[in-house]
């Protein structure tokens, strides 16, 4: 239900699933499991909000400013899943998109867990008032808890979301818009109670023209089991998993033709580098483009992979050797393909 002052949208969900597995053939699997099980599992939500505008200035400049007050509502019941297999599950982060979710796991939902809680946000916008152009957005949001989390992908609880928190941490954020080609962001997760930082990350994107971007940002993520207790790990420094990090990344023009590509993630912790990813694309005269892209990454703190990929792509008709797109879209800030897109068919093409 859409109206021009704010929505509300409810939902109702069934989610079935059916693990047919062969644990018999597991070593040293002594829990006798069931071959075949199945799961269903309601999922009740409300989501709604407003928009209220208002003509503003924005450092002299006219602007319309928006307030944007959201609440979700999430209501799952609980169902005991402690005997289901864990294929590709994990948790995920608590942030903007996730605080409006209807699942705090993602990948295959092996784990749906249970919920009784409202999500609470706010947002506002600064745009320019002539072309719409968003030159500054601040938000913030919290979710309360009004069951206890019962749920969990392991047997330590202490790894993921406490089970009795009734309220979450804070999230905060903001963009902004220095310029038509630079923006800076900042984001942050805050203890409600200490409001010491459990995750913070900044940085900031130029993109002067296309196919020409650099970015670059800082992470920090405190470890899950002190999130609750900062001081956890106070006096034995090794057992804190915390993890803090600096991120580059570039699309560049060499020429007319060439175009450089790279992304290095490093940690500061490790004092190492934890993923380097560099390479080349030519854009040939008419029907071809080249590509050559070579990636490093950590899998562990002493082992790191290496990947190399070549692709020769020939419009049209498509395209020899191993693809690197997706891993270009996934890990390069604001890639994209040196070949124009094709623009998409629509029914009136051939209309006449």
């Amino acid at each position: 239900m859409v109206k021009a002052a704010g929505y509300v949208t409810p939902q109702v969900g069934l989610h079935l699933s059916q693990y047919n597995t062969e644990w018999d053939r597991m070593p040293n699997d002594t829990r006798n499991r069931p071959r075949s099980e199945s799961r269903v599992v309601p999922i009740y939500s409300i989501d709604s909000g407003l928009t209220f505008e208002r003509d503003a200035t924005l450092f002299g400049n006219a602007a319309l400013q928006t307030l944007e007050p959201r609440l979700y509502y999430l209501y799952v019941p609980y169902r005991d899943q402690s005997t289901l297999p864990i294929f590709d599950t994990s948790i995920t982060s608590f942030n903007f998109a996730q605080a409006f979710s209807e699942n705090i796991y993602s990948g295959g939902w092996d784990r749906i867990a249970n919920a009784n809680q409202l999500t609470f946000g706010l947002t506002s916008r600064w745009l320019d008032a002539d072309t719409g152009f968003e030159r500054l957005m601040l938000q913030a949001a919290q979710r309360l808890y009004f069951d206890d989390q019962k749920v969990f992908l392991g047997n330590n609880p202490s790894n993921e979301y406490p089970e009795s928190r009734r309220r979450s941490d804070y999230l905060v954020g903001a963009y902004a818009a220095l310029t038509n080609t630079l923006g800076v962001r900042f984001d942050a997760q805050l203890n409600p109670d200490t409001r010491d930082r459990n995750r913070m990350s900044a940085g900031f994107r130029w993109q002067p023209k296309r196919l020409a971007t650099l970015s670059a940002s800082y992470r920090y993520e405190r470890d899950p089991r002190a999130f609750d207790n900062p001081g956890l790990f106070r006096d034995n420094r090794e057992a804190d998993n915390s993890k803090e990090r600096v991120s580059v990344t570039t699309q560049w023009p060499l020429s007319n033709r060439f175009y450089a590509l790279g992304r290095v993630d490093y940690s500061l912790q490790e004092k190492r580098s934890t993923q380097t990813i560099l390479g080349l694309e030519y854009k040939g005269d008419c029907c071809w483009t080249g590509r050559f892209v070579m990636q490093r990454y950590a899998v562990s703190a002493r082992e790191s992979n290496s990947a190399v990929f070549f692709q020769l792509e020939l419009s049209g008709l498509g395209s020899l050797g191993t693809d690197p797109m997706n891993l270009l879209r996934e890990r390069i800030v604001g890639y994209e393909s040196v070949t124009p897109p094709i623009p998409e068919t629509t029914t009136f093409e051939r209309y006449e």
